[in-house]
């Protein structure tokens, strides 16, 4: 079975052994890049194209020619889910192959909790983590974003059930990959605030106002900061009346 992991660094195995070596690194771009067009057929100018951005056709055709040689090779029993539906085009068939970012996709999409659960569970790192090409970038930050979403969205549900240390737990992972995103930063202040750790949430909205200020020399948005005031003055309420 071909198992492909491409959330977090690369890696390609066949039945648990690792994937034999490529001829180069753009043989597992290629690959990964054949994965998130495995639904259509791709044109082979395009592929050499988008893989080889500075070499002229004929040359990133050749480069392509090579690293599909040397892929169909290292893909050894499972080397004909490469297929060529036209002459100019290739498609991959994922059909039973274990792919992490497909299973990511599809879990992310779904509304069940399960599903969410899972979809958290599979994000191991950014996409292609270590991978340069162009290609990739809004493909990884799509991912992120969707992974983003799918924290909240747990979040959420587990604020809705009076699950609050769990709710927190989604909440801070949310902002350590987006220090910015002030719906996180409101949710995490609730959530502590629920847990009457008033002082926590007043550091939270603190530190959210830093980082607007440093990054975008920007201040919260008027909704955060009437939570911060209404938490500022519960705590100091709760002091006075000690």
């Amino acid at each position: 079975m071909l198992i492909l992991r491409l959330l977090g660094p690369f890696d390609a195995r066949l039945n648990d052994a690792p994937l034999p070596r490529l001829y180069s690194r753009k043989g597992q771009w290629l690959l990964a890049l054949l994965v998130h067009r495995h639904d259509r057929e791709v044109d082979r100018s395009w592929l050499a194209g988008t893989l080889w951005r500075d070499a002229e056709e004929a040359r990133a055709l050749f480069y392509l020619r090579r690293e599909l040689a040397s892929l169909r090779l290292s893909l050894g029993s499972e080397a004909d889910r490469l297929t060529s539906p036209k002459p100019r085009t290739l498609r991959l068939n994922v059909d039973g192959a274990d792919i992490d970012v497909l299973a990511f996709d599809a879990a992310a999409a779904a509304r069940d909790e399960p599903a969410l659960e899972q979809a958290a569970a599979l994000y191991s790192g950014p996409l292609l983590e270590g991978c340069g090409e162009e290609w990739v970038a809004p493909e990884r930050e799509a991912r992120e974003q969707a992974l983003l979403n799918v924290l909240e969205t747990l979040a959420a549900r587990k604020m809705a059930r009076h699950e609050y240390a769990r709710a927190e737990s989604h909440l801070r992972a949310v902002i350590a990959i987006d220090p910015l995103r002030e719906s996180a930063h409101r949710a995490l202040m609730q959530a502590l605030a629920s847990q009457g750790a008033n002082a926590a949430a007043v550091e939270c909205y603190r530190s959210l106002r830093i980082h607007l200020h440093a990054e975008l020399n920007a201040t919260p948005d008027a909704e955060t900061s009437a939570l911060f005031n209404a938490i500022r003055g519960k705590a100091q309420s709760c002091v006075e009346s000690k």
